[in-house]
């Protein structure tokens, strides 16, 4: 999450720097307790071992530069990028994702 949540406030400071006004970016989340995590400060105390890097995500939705979603584990299609999957998990993934197979 916090890669994703650094490429985001990139490119976040660079629409302001074009002088586009943006709402928050969103960051969608398969984990509900990551997702707590970053958006409630209040449980900082409770926890640990919470890394520096845990405290960006903290810092981008505090400041309103990302919004976190939560999306079930089994409607992440963007997995094919990054996982092995099944022929059939990865077709459904390709279909939603509307990419079509490379033929010769």
């Amino acid at each position: 999450m916090t890669e994703v949540a650094k490429q985001l406030h990139w490119i976040h400071n660079v629409y302001e720097e074009l002088r586009f006004k943006i709402g928050p970016l969103p960051l969608c989340v398969d984990n509900q307790g990551a997702m707590f995590l970053a958006s409630n400060p209040a449980q900082e105390g409770q926890t640990k071992h919470v890394r520096m890097t845990d405290h960006y995500i903290r810092e981008s939705v505090e400041f309103g530069e990302i919004k976190l979603y939560y999306v079930p584990m089994d409607q992440q299609f963007t997995d094919i990028f990054t996982k092995n999957l099944g022929k059939q998990k990865f077709e459904d993934g390709r279909r939603s994702l509307r990419l079509i197979p490379f033929r010769l």
